[in-house]
């Protein structure tokens, strides 16, 4: 009985979020896409209407909407998603600082201490950067009980776009400064 009642559940959740679709006509870029949290993200997305792209160095940028390293990617990414290991999460923020990546921006590191100042700096500059914690692993397919904070780094604007994305959902969804 529990099986079937998660499995309606997640099949309600799953066409709440394809039904309110905040990302049609819209295109993601989810820099670890191919990790097993960057992949959740990459079905998140694309559950939500987004064209989403991939960069990450264990694809060979076999199809056109692969990449093997995020810096072959053009600047027109609406989202980008930074779901790789944290200290390669570091280094391409502070990449992502020096040249003022355009585009919503939002880490999901479980640790901030690596890139704090890091995002606190492109919210400085202007930039649309927000940062998560979901709590969850990559197995999760229904949200119900699962949290996500979301982290204050200076742009508050940025920060709701984020929480948007996951409106539909039935996380419990935690903000903190």
């Amino acid at each position: 009985m529990q099986l079937l009642i998660k499995s309606s559940l997640k099949t309600q959740e799953k066409a709440r979020v394809k039904a309110e679709g905040q990302g049609g006509g819209q295109t993601a870029l989810v820099i670890g896409g191919a990790g097993r949290m960057g992949n959740w993200f990459v079905e998140f997305m694309k559950s939500q209407g987004f064209d989403v792209h991939v960069a990450d160095p264990n694809t060979n940028g076999e199809t056109e909407n692969t990449f093997s390293n995020w810096q072959e990617t053009n600047d027109n990414y609406d989202v980008t998603v930074v779901a790789a290991p944290l200290r390669e999460s570091a280094a391409i923020l502070s990449q992502m600082l020096a040249i003022t990546r355009t585009g919503l921006i939002f880490d999901i590191g479980s640790l901030k201490a690596p890139f704090k100042e890091t995002l606190k700096q492109m919210a400085e500059k202007g930039m649309q950067v927000a940062s998560i914690h979901p709590m969850f692993g990559p197995n999760t397919d229904l949200l119900s009980g699962k949290h996500i904070i979301f982290m204050d780094v200076g742009s508050d604007q940025s920060l709701e776009k984020v929480q948007k994305l996951f409106e539909s959902t039935t996380a419990n969804k935690l903000r903190c400064l």
